[in-house]
């Protein structure tokens, strides 16, 4: 129960991100409730309830403050409607990240740290920015209809880097896209609109995308909304998809590898899928197998290979070499976990 010490927090919105750090950490972020973590010695959940710092607001218990990403195993990237941090969670230190545009913090998607050191962050209106944390210089990249080498769209969902150092961009409307740093020039790949029946050919299988993954080989896989799982084969530039409307492999929110080189697939209403590479076969697991919810806002690997699944009710833990599912659940109301 959410009283009791070391219960998942009563945080009534759900799970949207999970991390985990290299000392077995795992961070939870809930947007519009706080951030939490797992302490895998001890199994137990801890809110944070971090002390403003500087003038700043809390993190933990802060309400609308949740985690946008990642940079170390110190360092989150934390947001709320009135700015973007970098959080020390360890020394309890916030940065304040000043794009100069007070709308843009309520719109922020993605944030990663590239491997030069300069902040990319996506938004859901306002373009990618660039920030530059030694002298903190921002640059705003939009979308100009005239130029067809310019970004794609203005709504982004999600950024990753590939080790090339290309920056690959997820959008809401636009499919995917790309930015050669480099030359400062973005390339456009082709998708359909999918009403969720339509078959892709050699294009990405619908204009809105929710995911980005880069596997072991270098391989990006993307997980689209009304489309499903796609392959992305970026020296060849052949799209290959997996959507598959009879055993729910639609609507992909969240891709994982483990290291074991399990290959999974969440989606918004069908489970997470153990997904073949190299067969296309799939294994489904959904509520009917224990999952508390079959909406996988998260997927994760701890130290042990236990795979750590959040939904909106709470986190899923399964034994891949039993296919056991252990529950924590949120506790809604007064209503026992």
């Amino acid at each position: 129960h959410s009283n009791e010490p070391g219960s998942l927090p009563d945080f009534g919105s759900g799970i949207d991100k999970l991390f985990y750090d290299r000392s077995g950490t795992l961070w939870i972020s809930m947007p519009w409730s706080g951030i939490a973590c797992l302490d895998e010695r001890k199994s137990i959940f801890n809110p944070l309830l971090i002390a403003p710092l500087s003038g700043e607001p809390a993190a933990g218990h802060q309400p609308d403050f949740h985690i946008v990403g990642l940079t170390s195993d110190s360092i989150f990237y934390v947001k709320n409607t009135s700015g973007l941090f970098a959080w020390n969670y360890k020394l309890n230190t916030y940065t304040r990240i000043e794009l100069n545009n007070s709308n843009v913090y309520r719109q922020i998607n993605a944030v990663i740290a590239s491997k030069d050191g300069l902040l990319w962050i996506g938004s859901g209106g306002s373009g990618l920015f660039c920030y530059n944390p030694v002298n903190k210089s921002v640059k705003n990249y939009r979308n100009d209809p005239k130029d067809s080498a310019s970004l794609s769209s203005d709504y982004i969902n999600i950024l990753k880097e590939e080790q090339k150092g290309n920056l690959w961009i997820g959008t809401d409307d636009q499919g995917l896209g790309s930015l050669n740093k480099t030359r400062g020039t973005f390339t456009r790949y082709p998708f359909i609109s999918n009403n969720g029946t339509l078959v892709a050919k050699n294009t990405l299988d619908d204009s809105r995308v929710h995911t980005l993954f880069f596997d072991k080989a270098g391989i990006l896989w993307i997980g689209t909304n009304q489309g499903g799982l796609n392959r992305f084969d970026t020296r060849t530039g052949e799209f290959t998809t997996f959507l598959d409307l009879k055993s729910g492999l639609h609507c992909v929110i969240n891709i994982y590898e483990d290291k074991h080189g399990r290959f999974w697939a969440g989606t918004y209403l069908a489970g997470l899928f153990l997904f073949d590479r190299k067969t296309g076969t799939k294994r489904r697991f959904s509520e009917k197998d224990g999952l508390l919810f079959n909406s996988v806002f998260g997927i994760k690997e701890d130290v042990t290979g236990n795979i750590w699944i959040a939904t909106a009710r709470g986190l899923s833990r399964l034994d891949p070499k039993s296919n056991r599912v252990v529950n924590y659940a949120i506790p809604i109301g007064n209503v026992e976990s």
